[in-house]
């Protein structure tokens, strides 16, 4: 069974992610409107809301590297896969924003 502490963890995971996976998302659709400075603050705040998840795995990777157990739960493999996606996705958002600022150069 999970803790509590890990709980919080893993929801804090799953709530930064997903903010990161909307706002890489948003950036996208911002620069499909040639708004690229609007993109790029999307993309910003997708990369601290990234590392902030990111950040949280890592303290219960090292809290398990130090010998304390982390229980596998549900709600722990849904916090890895919220991340998984969002880190694809906003990868895919940089390059995609970068795609549509050269489409909107050659245009001009």
């Amino acid at each position: 069974m999970i803790d509590e502490k890990q709980y919080e963890t893993a929801m804090g995971i799953i709530t930064n992610a997903g903010t990161a996976k909307s706002c890489a998302l948003m950036a996208i659709d911002e620069a499909a409107e040639s708004n690229f400075e609007e993109a790029e603050k999307l993309l910003a705040e997708a990369s601290r809301s990234m590392h902030a998840a990111h950040d949280a795995q890592m303290d219960m990777i090292s809290s398990e590297a130090k010998g304390s157990s982390v229980d596998l739960s549900l709600i722990l493999v849904h916090a890895e896969d919220h991340l998984t996606m969002a880190i694809v996705t906003s990868d895919l958002a940089a390059r995609m924003v970068e795609l549509y600022r050269r489409l909107a150069a050659s245009a001009d």
